[in-house]
């Protein structure tokens, strides 16, 4: 008998009718991390000459976990070629290219609303001097850029600096995009 009321008031006790409901509520869903980003970016830099261009940037990327992201981007942008080393065979001649290409991005937050990010691509670069002597200056290319990522969850600033190398110089060049995350 008193065996059969030790096993009732455990099987009482033990009833989710008497279960904390701290550990017998359902776990709230996890936050979804945003995976994708698009940019837009006004681009500053320099020509191999040295010369000022100006354009503008697009890019996306797609997140593979908090560190590694795919990146692609297009850029196109213009230079008045002025040098002022007297006089110049390239005097009042103009210099446009349109690039695409994609690569690695790498991110580090020290908190959710600033990050560091580094990145790695290979492209094509389409590029024409125009002017009194038109030259092809078109082929592959490789940049490597590094800035900052900072912002809220969906809007982020990203200030970022670019070394592009080609088959016939390097140039630099700074961009300041704006993204949308989700």
């Amino acid at each position: 008998m008193r065996v059969c009321c030790l096993l009732a008031a455990l099987a009482y006790l033990a009833s989710p009718a008497r279960a904390q409901p701290a550990l017998t509520a359902p776990l709230p869903a996890p936050i979804s991390v945003p995976r994708m980003q698009l940019e837009v970016a006004p681009a500053l830099g320099s020509t191999y000459d040295g010369d000022l261009y100006a354009g503008l940037a697009g890019a996306g990327t797609y997140r593979i976990n908090d560190l590694i992201a795919l990146h692609g981007a297009v850029e196109a942008a213009k230079a008045r070629i002025v040098h002022f080393a007297g006089i110049d065979q390239y005097e009042g001649t103009g210099d446009r290219f349109a690039e695409a290409r994609g690569g690695i991005e790498l991110r580090h937050c020290l908190h959710d609303s600033l990050c560091g990010i580094a990145g790695v691509d290979v492209g094509y670069r389409s590029e024409t001097l125009t002017g009194g002597t038109a030259m092809n200056l078109s082929g592959a290319e490789a940049v490597a850029r590094f800035g900052l990522d900072v912002g809220t969850r969906a809007i982020r600033f990203r200030p970022v600096f670019e070394g592009t190398s080609t088959h016939h110089g390097d140039t630099g060049a700074v961009l300041l995009g704006a993204a949308y995350r989700w």
